[in-house]
């Protein structure tokens, strides 16, 4: 564990910027290259807990930090699709709804449950909730390699090796 034992902070600092840049409408394509932000948000993490550590961050630290990171990032990516979501249109989310329903070779139960939700009126909630629950699980799995891969860019402060003992000397010829 880290020996401030505070991760809250740098975890908050990647979680902010993985949260935002998953939610911006053209940025968050980046998210289609192996979740490019979420890594990046616990890269970040931990970069900012290395600056605020008097040690090594460790692979164990990195991982943490990075997960932490990655829930808030999805929690606050789907507060900020929670907020912007009417000026979006809910017309645009039904004919998504309606276009998932009619979907080729999709079972009656899925076409039952899609139809349930675009015509009762909290299909909005569910969306979010479906959203919510899917970001948290590959946030926090992508947000925890990112951290991962911080500790092994930020993780080891340079230390300075002693020079090598000079090489004894060749012994003389023989004969």
């Amino acid at each position: 564990m880290n020996q401030q034992g505070n991760y809250w902070k740098p975890a908050l600092f990647g979680g902010l910027a993985t949260g935002f840049l998953s939610w911006v409408p053209v940025i968050s394509a980046g998210n289609c290259l192996c979740c490019m932000w979420v890594i990046a948000g616990g890269v970040l993490a931990t970069y900012f807990l290395s600056q605020q550590s008097q040690g090594s961050v460790s692979a164990g630290d990195g991982a943490l930090v990075g997960l932490m990171s990655g829930l808030i990032g999805a929690l606050v990516t789907t507060i900020l699709n929670l907020v912007t979501l009417p000026l979006m249109g809910l017309s645009a989310l039904r004919k998504q709804l309606d276009q998932m329903r009619n979907l080729p070779g999709l079972p009656p139960e899925a076409r039952r449950v899609f139809e349930g939700i675009a015509f009762e009126g909290g299909f909005v909630l569910v969306i979010l909730l479906i959203v919510l629950v899917v970001s948290l699980v590959i946030f926090s799995i992508f947000g925890t390699l990112g951290g991962l891969l911080g500790s092994l860019l930020f993780g080891k402060k340079q230390q300075m090796l002693p020079p090598a003992p000079p090489l004894p000397p060749a012994p003389p010829p023989i004969g």
